[in-house]
C-alpha cells in the first residue's frame, strides 16, 4: 500500500507538464517571436563604387542610410592614402594623382561602404612644346549633348615606360570659344612628328565624375582639322 501512494504523489507534477506542452504545441510552435520588436540594424551605402576626379577638384558623396527611422546618422570618412585625397567634413578634395579607396562608416550602426577613387593630373596647356602643332575646330558632344563648362576634352599620345607599360602623355587641351557667333571647342595638339601620329581623345565629365574615352582616335596632321563652317565632330558616350 505504501508503494502505491509513492507513485501517486508524482501525478500532479506529470499532469502539469502535460498541460504546458499541450498549451504550447496548440499554437504550432514552442516559442513565438514578435517581429515588430526585433532590433533594427542600420546599413550605409554609396551611390557609386568608382569615381574619377581631377587634382584640385572636390566632391561630396551621396550617402544613403537605411532604415530612415534611425536618428543617429553620424558618419566618419577615411582614405587608404591621405596624400591622394583628404576630407573636410563630408567633402572630399583630390590632392595628388593616384588611386585610393575611401570608406564611410555609420558610427552608431558599425556599417561601412567604400568607393575606389582615381585621381587624375590636371589637364593644363602643354608645358613640353613639340616642334609641330595642329589646330582642331571641333563640335564636341557628350552623350549626344553639347559639351558644357563642367567638361574638359584633351588629346593624349600612348607611349611606353621602361617596363613596357602603356602611359599616356598629354598633348593638348581644348577650350570652349565663340567665334563669329559659332560656339565650338578649339583644341591645339602638339607632336614630335609632322604627321601620322595617332592620338587618343578623352573627356573629363564633372557631372558624372568620370573620364570617358572617344571610340575614334585622331591622326596628327599639321594642316589641322575642321573649320568654323565645318566643325570636326568628336563624340563621347
Amino acid at each position: 500500500m505504501k508503494r502505491r501512494i509513492g507513485r501517486l504523489k508524482y501525478l500532479p507534477f506529470i499532469a502539469c507538464q502535460l498541460f504546458l506542452c499541450a498549451a504550447l504545441t496548440s499554437c504550432g510552435e514552442l516559442f513565438t517571436v514578435d517581429e515588430e520588436k526585433e532590433l533594427e540594424s542600420g546599413v550605409v551605402s554609396l551611390e557609386r563604387s568608382t569615381l574619377d576626379i581631377m587634382v584640385g577638384d572636390s566632391y561630396t558623396f551621396d550617402v544613403q542610410q537605411r532604415p530612415d527611422t534611425l536618428t543617429d546618422k553620424a558618419v566618419s570618412w577615411v582614405s587608404d592614402n591621405d596624400e591622394i585625397v583628404s576630407f573636410s567634413g563630408e567633402e572630399m578634395t583630390a590632392l595628388s594623382p593616384g588611386r585610393t579607396r575611401v570608406t564611410v562608416t555609420w558610427i552608431a550602426e558599425h556599417s561601412s561602404a567604400s568607393c575606389m577613387v582615381n585621381v587624375i593630373p590636371r589637364w593644363t596647356e602643354n608645358l613640353r612644346l613639340y616642334p609641330y602643332d595642329m589646330l582642331v575646330f571641333a563640335n564636341v558632344t557628350v552623350n549626344g549633348a553639347p559639351m558644357d563648362d563642367q567638361m574638359m576634352v584633351a588629346a593624349f599620345a600612348e607611349t611606353e615606360d621602361e617596363e613596357g607599360n602603356s602611359i599616356y602623355e598629354l598633348r593638348g587641351v581644348g577650350r570652349q570659344v565663340v567665334e563669329q557667333g559659332i560656339s565650338h571647342v578649339m583644341l591645339r595638339i602638339y607632336s614630335p612628328s609632322s604627321k601620322g601620329e595617332m592620338l587618343v581623345l578623352r573627356c573629363y565629365d564633372r557631372h558624372r565624375m568620370l573620364v570617358v574615352e572617344s571610340e575614334s582616335a585622331i591622326s596628327f596632321d599639321e594642316s589641322g582639322k575642321g573649320t568654323l563652317s565645318d566643325l570636326y565632330p568628336i563624340s563621347f558616350d
